[in-house]
């Protein structure tokens, strides 16, 4: 089901981004509407790609392909560092256009790792771990002919000619960055769903 584009961009509509960050965070956190957070060079202040949340457009998108009575499928979620309530949410706004989520927590990480690279019907719910050099994540992610991970996950040859633009310039390009991560949301292949940071305690 997932494969079809329209139906990524149904759940991408489908989301409200908003409610999950300020009910999860207390404010600390942002509702992304694309994939580089804001303090990575490869965060785009003219990005042009954004999905808001508009449940009659992910209806239809849903309608146009072929699925105007949903399916079931399967969110698979890292066992570590994410709320599950944030699954809850997730499956309540998904289920408003039709898709039926089963959430699936692994017990553990490894068993998580090895259900990403074999689940079919699948959304994956993992971080992002971004930073000034975004090509770190990329790679991190989702380089092409990985293994440990996310080996499903679509890698289209638009996409990896992109990537390895971005990975095999002499210098970090900005420019680089932002096409590769343009093309995975114009395609709705990666669905940011909320932005945190990270904070340190010193005693």
């Amino acid at each position: 089901h997932f494969a079809i584009k329209e139906v990524r961009e149904a759940v991408e509509y489908a989301l409200d981004r908003e409610s999950i960050a300020n009910a999860f965070s207390y404010g600390f956190w942002d509702a992304p509407y694309q994939i580089p957070s804001e303090s990575s060079v490869a965060y785009n202040p003219d990005f042009a790609y954004a999905r808001e949340r508009d449940l009659e457009k992910a209806r239809q998108l849903m309608k146009d392909a072929g699925y105007e009575n949903g399916f079931e499928a399967t969110l698979l979620v890292i066992p570590t560092g994410i709320d599950r309530n944030i699954a809850v949410a997730i499956q309540s706004n998904l289920a408003e256009i039709g898709i039926d989520l089963d959430i699936n927590i692994p017990a553990a990480i490894p068993k998580f790792l090895q259900d990403s690279n074999t689940m079919t019907d699948v959304l994956l719910l993992e971080p992002i771990f971004g930073g000034t050099n975004w090509n770190g994540a990329l790679s991190f992610a989702f380089r092409p002919g990985m293994t440990s991970m996310n080996s499903v996950w679509l890698r289209a040859p638009e996409f990896i000619e992109l990537y390895n633009a971005t990975m095999n310039a002499p210098e970090m390009d900005v420019d680089l960055m932002r096409a590769v991560t343009d093309y995975m949301s114009q395609e709705a292949q990666v669905i940011p769903v909320f932005c945190g940071g990270t904070g340190y305690a010193f005693l």
